[in-house]
């Protein structure tokens, strides 16, 4: 057993190795019983890994792009590959979200080709009402996600709240909520990312606003009452819970003005 553990992390390179290192040393309950050939590749044949974990390093791969990758001690494995390998592929990882399985490579690249100059210069002014308004007088609509699926995000996690602890109808209900809230977060992300390519290609300056974002969206602090002891004054916190809510809402964090890469 111990030429086999020592055979396979012979095969895995040294980024793997540290960070497999590093989250085998957090996750206490981990045993380098589960670290052997066999069952990894019962993990990962089978998709699953330990409780707690949801991070599968992975140590070798193929030189061809779209050649089915290979796991430590485990055959290849078939991926769905959605876009070819541009640069040579460093490290590979594959994480889970709910229950889909992703491959994530970290290719390095040559210097990109600048974009063709188009002489446009443009400010950015976000808002909520409009996602961002340029100072040309365009205003790019905000689609409000979140808010388009509250009503079944408040159905399911009613029906969550009413489901027996332990049950596998609590487990349902438990991924049901969270497949709604991935799909907003990839909605709210794939708009933003499509406003930014057309801007980098429509301008060859931009400049926006240095949003502290995480200080907007902060509860107020209380308000105490002078005449009465352990007493508050209003401080405006429900109209300020809808105000942080229309700004996670908007998804500024992942716009625009936070996508240096896209000028590429």
């Amino acid at each position: 057993m111990a030429a086999a553990r020592r055979a396979l992390l012979l095969s895995a390179c040294a980024v793997v190795l540290g960070s497999a290192a590093i989250t085998l040393a957090i996750d206490r309950g981990a045993a380098w019983g589960w670290f052997t050939p066999g069952r990894w590749g019962e993990l990962v044949r089978h998709g699953r890994l330990p409780q707690g974990r949801r991070r599968l390093p992975v140590g070798r791969h193929p030189a061809r792009p779209g050649h089915p990758r290979s796991f430590p001690g485990r055959r290849h494995v078939e991926v769905n590959q959605h876009r070819p390998v541009v640069g040579k592929v460093k490290t590979v990882s594959v994480k889970r979200e709910g229950k889909r399985w992703y491959v994530v490579l970290t290719a390095e690249q040559t210097e990109p080709e600048p974009l063709p100059k188009t002489g446009s210069v443009a400010g950015l002014d976000l808002g909520i009402a409009s996602f961002f308004t340029t100072s040309n007088g365009d205003h790019i609509l905000n689609p409000r996600h979140a808010r388009k699926a509250a009503a079944k995000l408040e159905a399911a996690q009613q029906a969550l709240a009413r489901c027996k602890r332990r049950s596998s109808r609590r487990k349902k209900a438990v991924a049901k909520v969270a497949d709604l809230h991935r799909k907003v977060r990839r909605q709210r992300l794939d708009h933003a990312h499509k406003t930014a390519l057309r801007l980098v290609r429509e301008h060859d300056f931009i400049a926006c606003e240095d949003l502290k974002i995480r200080n907007m969206v902060k509860a107020p602090a209380p308000k105490p009452d002078p005449d009465t002891p352990g007493g508050f004054l209003p401080n405006g916190a429900d109209a300020k819970a809808g105000l942080n809510r229309s700004i996670s809402d908007a998804g500024w964090g992942g716009g625009v003005p936070y996508d240096p890469h896209q000028q590429g």
